[in-house]
This record gives C-alpha cells, structure tokens and sequence, in this order.
C-alpha cells in the first residue's frame, strides 16, 4: 500500500470516526472503501443504465428494433 495524505471537512472527518467507532474499522479502511465503491462505480459502462429504461408494449416495439438497436439509440445511421 501507499501512504497518502487527505484534507477533510470538519463535518466529514466526524462521520469517518463515527463509522469507524460503529463498525470498529479504522478510518484509513473506511476511506479504501468509500474509494474502491467510488472508482468501481465510475467504471460501471453507462449503456448499462440505459437497460430497462426504453419501455414499449410488444405492439408498439419497431420491428427491426434488434437489428437497429444502435440507430434507435443513436439517431439514425451515419
């Protein structure tokens, strides 16, 4: 590991030890957590959130909406 440094709020540092203090953890594993969770969700691919949202009655469904999945999402063909 490396060792680094961090400036916190007043408010922020008193909820790290308040966690710490809850779960028994030290503050410098609470903070990996907080970061790994961060970073993990920022590599998450945002084509994922598009699952489900697009939501149509199988009558109402273009036909070719497998085919062209990337035209009906992006506009048209290029």
């Amino acid at each position: 590991m490396r060792r680094t440094q961090i400036l916190l709020e007043e408010s922020q540092y008193r909820e790290l030890k308040r966690e710490a203090i809850a779960t028994g953890k030290a503050l410098s594993e609470i903070v990996r957590e907080c970061l790994a969770s961060h970073l993990a969700e920022s590599e998450r691919d945002p084509l994922f959130d598009l699952v489900g949202s697009i939501r149509a009655e199988d009558d109402q469904a273009p036909a070719d909406m497998a085919e062209r999945h990337d035209d009906y999402l992006y506009g048209g063909r290029k």
